[in-house]
């Protein structure tokens, strides 16, 4: 049981897809998502032909306050989160902000101000 459980796991990782090294000369974005008890981004670039590719992950547990949060708060958090935690490799650069909280990103459109947290 506990070595199925192993191989699948092995097998989960390998359909992620393998990380690709960090490059300038492609286009970069982020996508940052929260659960009730964590949050969790990627770091991708985007390929000729469209395919997106993933740098590194990143996550964290929520702390209790912060479990507390409103959803869109939460999502606001983790865009927060992800910027943040890959800062050395956004900073300077144009980049997709990807999100699937729709609420949020029409706060989030051109025009729009940005939620207090996010601040």
């Amino acid at each position: 049981e506990t070595e199925e459980a192993f191989q699948k796991v092995k097998r989960d990782i390998k359909k992620a897809g393998e990380l690709v090294h960090y490059s300038l000369a492609l286009p970069l974005g982020v996508t940052a998502d929260a659960s009730a008890r964590g949050l969790g981004a990627v770091l991708w670039h985007r390929f000729p032909g469209g395919q997106e590719k993933p740098v590194a992950y990143a996550s964290r547990v929520l702390s209790s306050t912060e479990a507390r949060y409103s959803a869109i708060d939460r999502e606001a958090l983790a865009l927060v989160f992800a910027v943040k935690k890959f800062d050395q490799f956004l900073r300077g650069r144009e980049f997709i902000l990807r999100t699937d909280h729709k609420p949020l990103m029409r706060i989030l459109s051109d025009g729009k101000e940005i939620p207090k947290i996010a601040a």
